[in-house]
């Protein structure tokens, strides 16, 4: 059922040109088709046929000698001219395959063997000195070759859909190569290193039907060759917060695959805004339109929110839930795509909004903010603008959060007042960051140019900020809050919460203390030692009372062990 083509190509040349001399007679015509498999969100549902469209397909005599060759046309019939060579045993052959202007697709077994799938008619006696009507091919299950076609038409309706959006097509063509054979647990994923679609195989979990899965892997391919992906990869979950990266890649993956099937029409896929994974008799789907699991898909860092925006600026329900008044075409989406994501780093949903601002109008602009932000993804100035400087800074009141500040547009930097009283001690923090926010944290003296303290990270495992500073002078203090822009950053947008706590300063403790030698004549040295502690902070100031009358006779900030020299007898 498989043959390797790279080894036949030059077999085909050599038998054409040894036929070319022969009177080319009539015709031969048929229809190929598969038997595919019928799907709902419970699973699978039935069979039915569908064409096998833009295939090679060959005539080839009994020998293995071609007589001629063609493709498959959208409704998988095919008409393919022979030379009159009298009664021939011969059969069709035909190819998940395809390597044209429109198509470039195939189907192998695996990247070792590289094996494209093919079917093949019953070999039979015609006569070729006169039209060869009705030498159909009907490519069954049972077979073992009509999954492979199935995953051909997958490749098949990507480039038919991509064809509508991308005016005029890339030419050449990137070859989209999907490896399936049954039974095979090497799947389900694209290869950026091999360029390739790997899908399962083994019969708990196989994908050859699961157009949806193919279709969002082949979203994947589509990303690395038409636009850019910089997805760090590694393990998610529809509902899971993730690498702004990794939420958009998948997130167009999801996207791409509805929109392929939206474009292959309702007949097919009647539900083309969910996806379906099926697993033997069962399956699981979600759907991006509402979308499912609403309480949990949300924010640039998820992907079905991801899917879900990019929906919603394309689908054809203007005014649904009353925030989505968009209706533009996937064609705009996709300039954005390829046009003005390649050549970008970290590429997130904020580069695509970026890009998305310079292709459409004002009033487009901000009914897209407010779909985003139905998905908790904002991108806006906050409500505390401007306050871009000490002389704009916001006012921030002890234990009173200010919630939802923006780092927009990139580079926005917020400042913050505080008015602090002798003794304070206060703790600043950020909480809550949305988007894949990165702070960072800086305290600054009353002048508003002298760094008193910083923050980045609040720990190895947390992007938040976090300082404490004890004041010694009373005054109006500033605090300024920015994205984190070093050599690791992603987002330049997102948002957070700030607050402002003053902390009560905890007496320090003693738990002993010591006088060695205890009693003596006079003159008398004592060496004197204390055991002390402070729980939320460090010792300043360590003071000794020698003689009783209630004044310190000794201060250090260092250390609470000391030797005094008593010179009068008595007791102390």
């Amino acid at each position: 059922m498989k043959r390797a083509s790279n080894h036949r190509w030059p077999l085909l040349f050599v038998a054409f040109f040894a036929t070319s001399a022969a009177a080319f007679a009539d015709t031969v015509a048929g229809t190929v088709t598969y038997e595919n498999k019928t799907y709902d969100e419970t699973g699978f549902t039935g069979t039915n046929s569908l064409p096998v469209r833009s295939a090679d397909v060959e005539v080839v005599r009994g020998d293995d000698v071609t007589l001629g060759s063609g493709e498959t046309a959208s409704d998988g019939t095919y008409s393919i001219v022979i030379p009159d060579q009298g009664a021939q045993t011969i059969y069709l052959r035909v190819y998940a395959r395809q390597d044209n202007a429109s198509v470039n697709v195939v189907v192998m077994d695996n990247s070792t063997d590289d094996q494209i799938y093919t079917a093949t008619t019953v070999p039979a006696i015609q006569d070729t000195s006169a039209p060869i009507a009705g030498l159909d091919l009907a490519i069954t299950i049972a077979s073992g070759a009509a999954p492979a076609f199935n995953i051909f038409d997958m490749g098949v309706w990507n480039f038919e859909y991509t064809a509508t959006v991308d005016v005029p097509l890339a030419s050449p063509l990137p070859q989209l190569t999907i490896y399936w054979e049954s039974g095979s647990v090497n799947g389900t994923y694209y290869s950026r290193a091999q360029d390739a679609i790997f899908l399962l195989g083994k019969v708990s979990d196989t994908d050859e039907y699961d157009d949806d899965i193919v279709l969002h892997e082949i979203g994947h391919f589509m990303a690395v060759n038409f636009s850019q992906d910089d997805s760090p990869g590694g393990y998610h979950t529809i509902t899971g917060q993730y690498d702004l990266r990794l939420a958009w890649s998948e997130g167009w993956a999801h996207f791409w695959s509805c929109a392929v099937r939206r474009f292959a029409g309702l007949a097919l896929y009647p539900l083309p805004e969910t996806i379906i994974d099926t697993f033997g008799s069962s399956a699981s789907a979600f759907e991006i339109e509402t979308p499912s699991f609403a309480g949990q898909t949300y924010m640039a860092t998820n992907e079905v929110a991801v899917a879900a925006v990019l929906w919603d600026i394309s689908d054809d329900t203007a005014g649904e839930g009353g925030f989505d008044n968009l209706f533009k075409g996937d064609d705009e989406i996709w300039i954005v795509f390829d046009n003005e994501i390649p050549g970008l780093s970290q590429i997130s949903i904020e580069d695509f909004f970026t890009g998305w601002q310079n292709q459409v109008v004002p009033a487009d602009v901000t009914a897209t903010v407010i779909v985003f932000a139905d998905r908790f993804i904002i991108y806006a100035a906050d409500l505390s603008e401007p306050n871009d400087s000490t002389a704009a800074a916001t006012t921030l009141l002890d234990a009173t959060p200010i919630t939802t500040n923006t780092f927009y547009p990139a580079g926005d930097e917020d400042w913050f007042k505080i008015t602090a009283g002798v003794g304070d001690k206060a703790q600043f923090e950020t909480t809550n960051l949305g988007d894949g926010c990165d702070t960072f944290l800086t305290l600054y003296d009353t002048n508003g140019t002298t760094v008193l303290a910083s923050n980045d990270d609040r720990s190895a495992s947390d992007v938040s900020s976090s300082l404490e500073y004890d004041f010694t002078v009373a005054g109006d203090y500033y605090v300024k809050v920015e994205a984190y822009s070093g050599v690791l950053q992603i987002a330049e947008f997102g948002y957070y919460d700030l607050s402002y706590t003053t902390v009560p300063n905890a007496s320090p403790t003693i738990s002993a203390t010591s006088a060695s030698p205890s009693s003596g004549t006079a003159p008398f040295t004592v060496s004197f030692s204390a055991t002390t502690g402070d729980s939320d902070g460090s010792i300043v100031r360590y003071e000794w009372d020698f003689d009783g009358d209630g004044n310190y006779d000794y201060q250090s900030r260092d250390s609470g062990n000391v030797s005094y020299t008593y010179s009068v007898a008595g007791v102390y």
